[in-house]
């Protein structure tokens, strides 16, 4: 299912893109071996708003196969071997940096500030839980196929 709304969602954005959902979902798989679930419409909502679903391949998370312009600054890049690299450092990142002191996805959608106090501009927020709103629309079926389970 994680796979399948990832997919979903993608092929609204850039379909030829690099980014796929069995990437995200191997991402996902490795913040769930730290003890971390990352939902994938915030994965989706986040790569979205940092430009890696973009069809330009010139912005930073292109250029730097790190879709989620995770680990750069205005001054320096972070380049990455791979996009897959890209999206396990992005995983790894928010289940090691962000999701600590009990923590969870829906408290960072509220306020995505790290140890130091920042993490995105001003409105960051506001377009994830409009971006995310959007995602699980989009995915009803998928999620009605599989809130059985959650029982």
């Amino acid at each position: 299912a994680y796979k399948k709304i990832c997919d979903n969602y993608i092929a609204t954005r850039n379909a030829s893109g690099p980014i796929t959902g069995s990437m995200l979902l191997q991402g996902a798989i490795e913040a769930w071996n730290l003890g971390k679930y990352v939902p994938p419409e915030l994965a989706l909502a986040q790569i979205t708003v940092e430009g890696g679903l973009s069809n330009d391949y010139s912005n930073r998370p292109h250029r730097t196969k790190n879709p989620f312009d995770i680990g750069n600054t205005e001054l320096k890049d972070n380049p990455r071997p791979s996009y897959q690299d890209g999206i396990n450092l992005y995983y790894r990142t928010i289940a090691k940096s962000y999701m600590k002191d009990s923590k969870n996805a829906s408290d960072l959608i509220r306020d995505f500030k790290g140890v130091n106090g920042y993490y995105g501009p001003e409105g960051y927020e506001n377009s994830l839980v409009k971006l995310i709103k959007d995602i699980r629309n989009k995915n009803a079926s998928v999620y009605a196929d599989i809130k059985p389970l959650a029982t």
